[in-house]
């Protein structure tokens, strides 16, 4: 599906536009979706405002497209999960040849009569997110803004980032973010673990790491809270608005501007 606009598509169930299922006996369930794609204002009375992707063979790739006012509605929090992709399979994020992927939406200042919970293009993931990567020729160079992402009450959802950008402008619960390359500019609260081997990790004040970075490589600048940072190589600036709380550093060079709770340091350097 290339060019396609899917609007105003509503689900009674999930998948306001798209939903995608391969549970019987792992097959089929690969759908991609190329350039310039648009899904706006499309809704789901569960999970998925606009796409629902599960199933362990479950793919969906997803190149230079625009995800704009899609929501996910229920009567109970259990439900309305991913106002623009529920995924429990593996989704792709592909922002190729300079692109960008958008998920923008604001919430109504009143929900409808019934409803109680009410996500807007966010992405729900308790499988794995990819993003430039993996495959439709590994883009570097793209821009993916994201609007938030959920999991779990006990996350099970990891997040891949092999190249280009990206914004993280909402919260992010994931059990594992994992930088492999490109930039990750992080702007709010993240639960769970990040893991950065290369590229650049940026934080506001805003982005506070509630978990553990595991930093092996890379340029990064932390402007929010850090609950452990575990740190072998790199080179890493910790603002003053950061707040450490264990630090463990064996190689690499590491500055810090703000305070730091318990430092164990066992090589490289630290000022």
């Amino acid at each position: 599906v290339g060019g396609a606009t899917f609007e105003g598509n509503q689900s009674y169930y999930n998948g306001g536009a798209i939903y995608n299922c391969a549970d019987y006996d792992s097959i089929g369930g690969i759908i991609t979706i190329g350039d310039n794609a648009v899904f706006s204002s499309n809704t789901a009375s569960r999970d998925g405002g606009a796409i629902y992707n599960t199933g362990s063979s479950a793919k969906i790739y997803i190149s230079n497209a625009e995800f704009t006012d899609n929501s996910a509605t229920a009567g109970t929090s259990s439900r309305a999960k991913g106002g623009a992709i529920y995924n429990s399979g593996t989704v792709n994020l592909i922002a190729n040849d300079g692109k960008t992927i958008t998920f923008t939406g604001v919430a109504p200042a009143d929900l409808p009569t019934g409803v109680t919970a009410y996500k807007v293009d966010s992405i729900y993931n308790t499988a794995t997110l990819n993003i430039n990567g993996t495959s439709l020729a590994d883009a570097t160079n793209g821009t993916v803004k994201l609007q938030m992402i959920e999991d779990a009450a006990t996350p099970t959802g990891t997040t891949n980032i092999y190249g280009g950008t990206v914004l993280a402008q909402g919260t992010v619960k994931q059990r594992a973010v994992n930088l492999y390359n490109g930039k990750l500019d992080l702007r709010a609260l993240l639960t769970g673990n990040v893991n950065i081997s290369d590229g650049q990790f940026v934080s506001n004040a805003d982005g506070d790491i509630n978990g553990t970075a595991t930093i092996t490589g890379g340029t990064n600048e932390f402007g929010g809270d850090v609950t452990t940072a575990v740190i072998s190589n790199g080179t890493n600036t910790f603002n003053s608005t950061n707040t450490t709380t264990t630090a463990t550093i064996s190689g690499g060079t590491s500055t810090f501007n703000g305070s730091v709770g318990t430092a164990t340091i066992s090589g490289g350097e630290t000022e």
